[in-house]
């Protein structure tokens, strides 16, 4: 596939979404890293009285905070990942100086708001599962390595 792309767009379409990407990555990692230091320090005051860092919170709290965290940052980006597949899906020669913005006037003109949330909730499950583990595994793995 790789070869494909390059052969029949050149090394632009490498780059195909990398805009709405941006668009979508930074401000999730914002969102999730920023949740999760959040909930772990808040559920860890109520249920300690002090101040924990997320490091040292509770197993549970690592797993619902990074649950949290990952949910949180989907839900925050969502619409922009819709927009990132759809433009990736296709290929410069069907859609010639389409930018993002007509890729989401276009998810918009077919299916209104629904277009934008479609698939949602299985990515919402997907990453509270997947980012639970995640924050709980880092955790762990560090609390081993000292």
């Amino acid at each position: 596939m790789l070869r494909q792309v390059i052969q029949h767009e050149g090394l632009r379409g490498l780059y195909r979404g990398f805009t709405v990407s941006m668009l979508r990555d930074v401000p999730s990692y914002g969102i999730y890293f920023a949740t999760y230091y959040h909930v772990c320090t808040q559920i860890e005051q109520l249920k300690q009285g002090v101040n924990v860092h997320p490091e040292n919170a509770s197993p549970s709290t690592q797993i619902l905070a990074g649950g949290l965290s990952g949910t949180f940052g989907w839900m925050s980006i969502y619409y922009l990942d819709v927009v990132k597949s759809r433009m990736q899906a296709e290929t410069a020669q069907q859609s010639p100086g389409k930018t993002w913005l007509d890729y989401a006037k276009q998810v918009y003109q077919r299916n209104g708001l629904k277009g934008f949330v479609r698939g949602l909730q299985p990515t919402l499950v997907r990453a509270f599962v997947m980012d639970a583990v995640a924050f709980y595994g880092y955790s762990s793995t560090l609390h081993l390595l000292d």
